[in-house]
């Protein structure tokens, strides 16, 4: 399927990441994140990267593993093509903790997600100590390792600080 989110109304500018996005509003009022595919040129032209529809692939991967995952769907917003990915936050009471500022608590530096200096598996599992996982009785670093799985499946090296999370909620519980 793809949608057509050309009429969705801006919901806000997202600064993460190393690629523009954009939040938008879908007409029932629920925020996802616009991604644009990404293009690149070689010495025969133009071509399109293709992480558009390996994002949405990688999505039904994750699920069919029951690895807890965002909605994503392939998507056009003006004539170009990208994904959308439906928020997994109460914007009310919960925010994200992104792995950088994860790994920052236990002093691992680095917030540029290309310098991933003390960036270690050890150093993740150390930042999700005593974080709940997303399903009953799981841990936030089994599921990480779930979606380690995946990227290993799909060849996915793109698994930075920024590029993971956590969900705060405003008394301060994290899953």
């Amino acid at each position: 399927m793809l949608l057509d989110v050309t009429a969705w109304r801006a919901g806000g500018e997202e600064q993460l990441g190393t690629k523009p996005k954009q939040w938008l509003r879908d007409p029932a009022d629920r925020l996802w994140l616009w991604k644009a595919a990404t293009w690149n040129l070689s010495p025969f032209g133009e071509y399109r990267k293709g992480d558009d529809w390996a994002e949405r692939v990688v999505t039904e991967i994750a699920r069919s593993l029951d690895i807890p995952v965002a909605t994503t769907e392939l998507a056009e917003r003006a004539g170009e093509f990208g994904t959308v990915s439906l928020s997994v936050l109460d914007p009310e009471s919960e925010r994200l903790v992104h792995g950088n500022e994860l790994l920052a608590e236990i002093d691992v530096i680095g917030s540029d997600p290309h310098d991933r200096t003390g960036y270690t598996l050890e150093a993740v599992r150390r930042s999700l100590d005593g974080v709940a996982g997303s399903t009953a009785g799981s841990t936030a670093f089994v599921s990480i390792a779930g979606y380690l799985i995946v990227d290993a499946v799909v060849g996915n090296t793109d698994r930075h600080q920024e590029n993971w999370a956590v969900i705060e909620s405003s008394t301060g519980e994290r899953q």
